[in-house]
């Protein structure tokens, strides 16, 4: 989730853009090769748009240190998942700007396969098994969306 704006009547040259990142953007990757393809991105999305604010980076470890430097003015703009945002939604005032689309919708779409052969028609049937998920931020979102469903399964029985 992240917003812009122009301050003020600055020429855009004048205008560093601070972006605070949240690790959990990048499983799997080293933090410095992070930070340099998000500068290589910057650089050219500011070369195809046609503007010359400079980009400014910070990858976060964790949420706590990405809220205080949110608080204290010290970036713009967050970038994160959509766990991360909730986790900190309450601490930080954020206003989501830029969010996922898949398509024409927002957000993403679950769905969960199961053997034809073992005649699972509701969730509630699902008890004691074993599930894969993907893993990383994509699996954490997943585990979310089935304890979901489990619930609503729970509760309707």
């Amino acid at each position: 989730m992240a917003g812009h704006g122009q301050a003020g009547n600055k020429a855009l040259a004048d205008i560093t853009i601070r972006v605070g990142y949240s690790l959990s953007l990048f499983p799997d990757v080293e933090k410095k090769d992070a930070q340099i393809a998000i500068e290589i991105w910057s650089k050219e999305l500011n070369r195809l748009i046609g503007t010359r604010a400079v980009p400014k980076a910070v990858i976060f470890d964790d949420l706590q240190a990405l809220v205080d430097a949110a608080n204290n003015g010290e970036i713009d703009m967050v970038s994160l998942v959509t766990l991360d945002y909730i986790k900190i939604k309450d601490r930080v005032s954020l206003e989501p700007a830029f969010v996922p689309l898949n398509g024409d919708e927002k957000g993403e779409e679950k769905i969960l396969l199961v053997r034809r052969d073992k005649g699972i028609t509701k969730i509630s049937q699902l008890k004691n098994k074993k599930l894969a998920y993907q893993s990383g931020t994509k699996g954490n979102i997943a585990l979310l969306w089935l304890d979901t469903l489990s619930y609503a399964a729970r509760s309707a029985g």
